[in-house]
């Protein structure tokens, strides 16, 4: 999308399929909010310089405008409740404001900021128009008084005193109601301070034992798809192998493929889990699996041989690497990348990677799914490097990367990296689009 295109989806949660509502280049869609019933969708769309408040159907038809509002002011956070909207009105002070879906019985309410109507529709919470600041001194409790301020704009606040044991915590409280005052600490004896310990100690555990493992291990595998024989490989993931994956709890990240000239090419997937025995334990019961075995043996029976080779890189996760595997609406395209880092210089390689190449590629429109150390070397003995970037599209890739190599920043950095040596000898590089069966788009 381009930058100032911000738009409003319907999403599926069980299929995870998404439609675009609103289809309205250079416009940002604010607020969507749908109805209880789910038929309709107030949003505050950026029109005409400022943002008034419409609703639709959540087909995205009948959009219709409740009121027309000149800048500066703005309609904001539309709540429903039944045919009752409730709305943000900020113009020269923030107010409230109500209105029928009918678009009938405009009330203002009152002043304040960041209404949020209750499901009876009967009682609306809100920020006061001004707070009151204090400071509290978290080891004896006492309060020093600041005073009262606008609940805008920007105010800065310092501390009574500073420097060690001189610890102050910023209350703000709306000025229209009643402050808690703070509690004097409670004194424990040692056993139960002791106890209590153990007991957050053992909390803190067992949370930490119930949540799932992050993924500690990857596995990349590249598949050299035989000559016209694509569709035939992409249905058989399709309809066997991603189902019965997803069966013995195997967390695979995407499919991709890119297309050769006579429907060969390449199928690429990723697959992730807690460590490399959990995911050969998981991988030897989906191969058992007899759901797995008829679907194998039917495609074989109706496709043939249909893949020329197979290339399977373990990879290792890095403390500082970043990944980003969140599902896009819109379906993006992939470049996929296997460095050959020269003996030595893994670690200047990475470096330059994370620090540099990532935010520098980021302004180009190339986006870091995430990078990874191969636990193998390859054929010349060299580590290799593995990065995955997403991009609009396939051509967007090739003219993000041309710009890239043209940025200033980027030309600096590799010529002060490289002062004393290459640090890679080649890259292997895969354009790739995801498959319309792959987690992540």
């Amino acid at each position: 999308m381009p930058p100032n295109d911000t738009e409003i989806f319907l999403v599926n949660l069980v299929s995870g399929d998404a439609k675009n509502l609103t289809r309205n280049p250079k416009i940002v869609h604010h607020y969507p909010c749908s109805s209880q019933d789910g038929k309709r969708i107030a949003f505050t769309p950026d029109r005409d310089g400022s943002m008034n408040l419409y609703r639709m159907i959540a087909d995205g038809s009948d959009v219709r405008q409740f009121r027309q509002l000149k800048a500066p002011a703005v309609a904001y956070l539309p709540n429903w409740a039944g045919d009752q909207i409730v709305f943000g009105w900020h113009a020269e002070k923030p107010e409230m404001a109500s209105i029928r879906a009918d678009r009938s019985n405009l009330k203002m309410l009152d002043q304040g900021h960041d209404p949020c109507l209750s499901p009876d529709g009967k009682r609306v919470a809100f920020s006061g128009k001004t707070v009151k600041a204090r400071w509290a001194n978290p080891h004896d409790v006492t309060i020093t008084n600041i005073g009262e301020f606008q609940n805008s704009g920007t105010q800065r606040f310092t501390p009574p005193t500073s420097g060690v044991q001189h610890d102050w915590v910023l209350v703000l409280d709306d000025a229209g109601k009643k402050p808690l005052e703070p509690r004097k600490p409670t004194h424990y004896s040692v056993t139960t301070a002791f106890r209590i310990g153990l007991f957050v100690l053992a909390l803190a555990a067992a949370l930490r034992a119930a949540e799932p493992a992050a993924p500690q291990y990857f596995e990349l595998r590249l598949y050299s798809v035989t000559s016209n024989k694509m569709d035939g490989v992409l249905e058989r993931f399709r309809d066997t192998v991603q189902p019965v994956r997803r069966k013995h709890g195997i967390e695979t990240v995407g499919y991709w493929f890119a297309p050769g000239t006579t429907n060969g090419g390449t199928l690429a997937y990723l697959l992730s889990a807690a460590s490399k025995e959990e995911l050969q334990r998981k991988e030897k019961e989906f191969g058992a699996d007899p759901q797995f075995q008829e679907g194998y043996a039917t495609s074989n029976k109706k496709h043939g041989k249909t893949v020329d080779r197979i290339a399977t890189l373990p990879l290792a996760t890095d403390a500082t690497a970043k990944f980003d595997f969140t599902a896009s609406a819109k379906p993006r395209a992939f470049d996929l990348r296997i460095y050959s880092v020269l003996p030595g210089k893994p670690d200047a390689f990475r470096s330059r990677w994370r620090d540099f190449a990532v935010p520098i590629y980021e302004r180009h429109g190339l986006h870091s799914v995430g990078w990874w150390l191969a636990q193998a070397k390859d054929a010349n003995g060299n580590d290799q490097f593995v990065c995955l970037l997403a991009g609009q599209s396939l051509d967007s890739i090739q003219t993000s990367i041309r710009e890239f190599h043209q940025d200033a920043e980027w030309q600096r950095v590799e010529k002060e990296t490289e002062k004393d040596g290459k640090l890679r000898s080649g890259v292997e590089a895969f354009h790739l689009l995801p498959t319309d069966f792959s987690p992540i788009q």
